[in-house]
């Protein structure tokens, strides 16, 4: 009896591994390029990104749809815009994060540095 009761408690084990896996292969997220600005092209959608690979430096082209949510952080303040549209107050030189989905598509662009958060103090 003791061994069938063991051997069970070792198939359900190994049978809640192997489903913890594909859950978590299944929840692949996209990833992120920071770099500097280099060229951008709002009628056609095109940004072009210098980011620093190791010791030098890569261009990296990405496609911006209507859909891309642009934030913008000026002067302590944040902007938002939305698509082709955002990328004409986009200046080349500005420093930008570019958020893409497991596909290589544009999700959300960050241009400048997000005001740091202040401290309470004690």
């Amino acid at each position: 009896m003791r061994p069938i009761v063991c051997s069970l408690l070792a198939l359900l084990l190994f049978a809640g591994i192997g489903l913890s896996a594909d859950k978590n292969a299944k929840k692949k997220k996209g990833t992120a390029v920071a770099g500097t600005v280099k060229a951008i092209d709002a009628s056609t959608g095109k940004l072009t990104v210098a980011v620093k690979v190791k010791k030098s430096t890569e261009d990296k082209e990405f496609s911006v749809d209507d859909g891309v949510k642009i934030v913008t952080f000026v002067d302590g303040g944040k902007q938002q815009a939305s698509g082709k549209d955002g990328l004409k107050d986009i200046k080349t030189g500005e420093k930008i994060r570019v958020l893409t989905d497991e596909g290589g598509k544009v999700i959300s662009l960050q241009v400048g540095q997000a005001p740091k958060k202040k401290k309470p103090n004690k």
